[in-house]
């Protein structure tokens, strides 16, 4: 187990470097449900070009982007064989089931997963890890105890330190909030509500008003939007997935709503991007390149037999108008220029 302070963290990938966050800082999740604050040093370089596969619910936004950077670019520089697979979202259960029948065909050692939902993958998962593959759940939720070991932060967490922020932030102002966490039945979606919601419960003055689940597509979004607005046009914030939040500005522009702020309970590009330009409130970062990242190198280690934490995450930053200017990046996006790279070192 290594908790040290690095010296260096350089990405190397298609001919560029990505510098991360120095010492990089890590959560460790204890079974009591506490978190131990340390720093990590991951490892150096494999021992052998391990074959490690990367199951992802889809790359159709930039979180997703994010993650498989992180993913690939740390399997390079490790020196070990990689393969990406990308399911089309949170409704293909079905196309993922299969995309982890044919990594297991094709002979990886190791399995990072991160699930389209919370339970479809548990007995795949279970028959797979009981042949003798290991698999590491990434970032997204999934019931099995054959998952030993983890890399990510709650999305439950995750809501709840936003909504801490903003209960602080609406003080006593009476409040009105309408929710819009993401896909139902994603998991995800659910932890970011119950997060929010359970770290404002305790101020009378804020209400939430709405909750709407709906697909992360854009259209889908735009139209909970409208159904929100018009429903409630007194509402002082919306409060959800990144996607509901880059929409929301410009339909409250062409609505000439100046009273409805938004907030985004995760962060991509287009969000910062808004913040910088004070037409969203504030994001958290879970730096998702940072924690597919971890997750690599967990895989590395348990192949390697190193006594490794089970639960492992990043902190958590609370970013707004007043220190998105100073925000490191590096962990959280890919660089504006990347496309996603399905192999590495594969043969």
């Amino acid at each position: 187990m290594r908790f040290l302070s690095i010296t260096s963290a350089c990405l190397m990938m298609m001919g560029s470097c990505t510098a991360f966050a120095e010492p990089l800082q890590v959560q460790i999740f204890n079974s009591d449900g506490t978190a131990t604050q340390s720093q990590y040093e991951p490892p150096a370089q494999a021992k052998q070009p391990w074959r490690i596969g990367i199951a992802i619910p889809h790359l159709k936004d930039p979180y997703w982007l994010a993650a498989s950077y992180g993913a690939m670019a740390e399997a390079e520089r490790l020196g070990v064989q990689a393969r990406l697979v990308a399911a089309q979202g949170y409704t293909d259960v079905t196309g993922q089931l299969n995309q982890l029948d044919n990594l297991v065909v094709e002979g990886v050692d190791a399995i990072v997963l991160a699930a389209v939902g919370p339970h479809a993958q548990s007995q795949k998962v279970s028959k797979i890890v009981e042949d003798g593959t290991p698999v590491i759940g990434m970032i997204n939720p999934i019931e099995t105890d054959a998952v030993k070991v983890r890399r990510g932060i709650s999305y439950k967490i995750l809501a709840q330190k936003a909504g801490e922020y903003f209960k602080e932030f609406a003080r006593s102002r009476p409040t009105k909030i309408a929710l819009l966490p993401g896909p139902a039945g994603s998991g995800w979606a659910e932890d970011l509500e119950q997060g929010f919601v359970g770290a404002i419960k305790d101020q009378a003055n804020i209400e939430v008003v709405d909750t709407k689940y709906g697909d992360t597509g854009k259209d889908a979004q735009m139209t909970l939007l409208q159904n929100i607005l018009q429903a409630h046009p007194d509402v002082d914030y919306i409060v959800g997935n990144p996607v509901a939040a880059e929409a929301a500005p410009r339909l409250l522009a062409t609505l000439a709503n100046t009273r409805t702020q938004v907030v985004s309970l995760i962060a991509t590009p287009p969000v910062m991007n808004l913040v910088e330009r004070e037409q969203v409130l504030m994001f958290p970062s879970d730096q998702a390149a940072l924690l597919a990242r971890l997750a690599v190198d967990a895989a590395v280690d348990v192949l390697e037999g190193r006594d490794v934490p089970a639960n492992m995450g990043s902190s958590i930053t609370i970013v707004t108008k007043d220190n998105v200017a100073i925000f490191d990046r590096t962990g959280t996006f890919a660089p504006d220029d990347y496309r996603p790279v399905f192999q590495v070192n594969w043969n």
